[in-house]
């Protein structure tokens, strides 16, 4: 499967192998949606989501079942946390990273499992 980022519509949209529609995550409609402009969506290797979301200055990590887990933001309790986060990779060795339209920088986190 795979997940596509709608940045108009608020949300992310989930295909499954062959291409066809099987749900989506966020939305205008959905009370509880934390997306405003969904962009950059990357995945570590347990199938966990990472989005970067520019609207809110956010990183949204989903679980592999697409429930979400935490939020990295300004109330994170970071120094260097994202303010419009536009893309997410998350390479060898646990790491992610950020690219920052505002802060004109890549931020790099290590990502730790619990």
């Amino acid at each position: 499967s795979f997940i596509v980022s709608d940045r108009g519509n608020r949300r992310l949209c989930l295909y499954d192998r062959l291409g066809f529609f099987d749900r989506t995550v966020g939305g205008d409609f959905d009370p509880d949606n934390p997306f405003i402009l969904p962009q950059g969506v990357a995945a570590d290797k347990f199938g966990n989501l990472f989005v970067a979301d520019q609207g809110n200055g956010r990183v949204h990590v989903l679980d592999r079942r697409l429930r979400p887990l935490t939020s990295i933001g300004d109330d994170f309790g970071l120094r260097g946390t994202p303010t419009a986060p536009v893309d997410v990779a998350v390479g060898p060795g646990e790491v992610l990273a950020v690219t920052d339209r505002a802060r004109s920088a890549i931020l790099v986190y290590r990502i730790l499992y619990e």
